[in-house]
């Protein structure tokens, strides 16, 4: 992972890692639309999952760095189900 200044964060609703030099928080982040005020023209700004507003939705926050997300772990396919019908 490395990371970086947030001026060069994806911004088509990508999900990365945000880290704030200001909180010395790491939180889920991607480039979104939420409702109040915003930087931006277009309604949209950083939103960070550990933030949430009234309803659960993630809530705006300023991220000064980020990277971007590690790549899931290589697991063995679960077994399919059995039913007692199938026996």
């Amino acid at each position: 992972m490395s990371w970086q200044g947030i001026e060069t964060a994806p911004k088509d609703g990508t999900r990365f890692l945000g880290w704030s030099a200001v909180d010395d928080v790491i939180t889920v982040t991607f480039w979104g639309r939420v409702g109040g005020f915003t930087p931006s023209r277009d309604g949209r700004t950083w939103l960070g999952e550990a933030w949430s507003d009234h309803r659960g939705k993630p809530d705006a926050w300023e991220p000064t760095h980020w990277c971007a997300l590690p790549s899931p772990p290589e697991v063995e396919p679960a077994l399919p189900l059995r039913r007692a019908t199938d026996a």
